[in-house]
């Protein structure tokens, strides 16, 4: 990708900053999420897509040890986290999809 190409996208694409709940939105700033859970109950199911993120090795390790601690997985573990701070996450989401051989 060429910088001139690079920097065009850079200014169409929104800034990654926290917007003050007392802030009034604007057409740039989306409202912020202040209201987990008070979406709608009902999501249906949606096809799957990769999210990878690159974290500190501290908090992978923090995140491993959370999961085997409470019993669950790893994406579990992140997705009750994004639901904390506001994502609609249905449980259905949460709920550990690994087949159980021999239970």
């Amino acid at each position: 990708m060429t910088s001139k190409r690079l920097g065009a996208l850079l200014k169409a694409t929104p800034s990654a900053v926290v917007v003050d709940a007392a802030q009034e939105p604007t057409e740039e700033s989306p409202a912020p999420m202040t209201t987990p859970h008070k979406q709608a109950s009902v999501v249906v199911s949606e096809a799957e897509v990769p999210m990878q993120v690159m974290v500190p090795a501290s908090v992978r390790r923090q995140v491993t040890l959370l999961a085997a601690h409470e019993g669950q997985t790893v994406r579990a573990v992140v997705l009750k986290g994004l639901r904390a701070v506001g994502i609609t996450v249905a449980e259905s989401e949460v709920e550990d999809r690994r087949s159980r051989r021999g239970k």
